[in-house]
């Protein structure tokens, strides 16, 4: 994701003033404001049997320095791979490190309700379309903090 950010010198020049303490303390607040757009926007769009797979669908930190966060939104419940991809997930991810290895995976037989139906992709959907929410979120969060800290 990217985004252009208006005084840019300024605002870098305020985060330069900053200890690296607050500089990962800003950087995380205006992520997480800029991850709850995409958040909101996957449990609008879950599939709810149960609602389960819905609440439990969040925000984390998945990286965090004093010059880059990054956030993993997504969810714990083992068949919220099923329910967006609904097939293969090795064959959409190309990456088992996302989802565990074939032992931690979700067998179409082992989840029940959630058994004989087409996939409800929720986080991609979500994504394209909060993306640019989401940057402007991070973009104002992060000038407010920043210009805060710096006075």
């Amino acid at each position: 994701m990217s985004a252009t950010i208006k005084n840019l010198d300024k605002l870098q020049a305020a985060f330069a003033q900053l200890d690296d303490v607050a500089k990962q303390k800003n950087l995380t607040a205006a992520v997480m404001a800029g991850a709850n757009p995409i958040v909101n926007e996957a449990k609008d769009n879950a599939h709810v049997l149960s609602g389960t797979l819905q609440r439990s669908i969040n925000a984390q930190i998945a990286e965090a320095s004093n010059s880059m966060v990054s956030a993993r939104i997504g969810t714990s419940v083992g068949y919220g791979i099923l329910e967006e991809f609904r097939d293969d997930p090795w064959e959409y991810t190309g990456d088992r490190d996302i989802i565990g290895d074939d032992s931690e995976s979700p067998k179409p037989s082992t989840i029940g309700e959630h058994d004989n139906h087409a996939p409800h992709a929720y986080l991609r959907p979500a994504y394209d379309s909060a993306r640019n929410e989401a940057e402007r979120k991070v973009v104002k969060m992060l000038t407010f903090l920043v210009e805060k800290a710096a006075q």
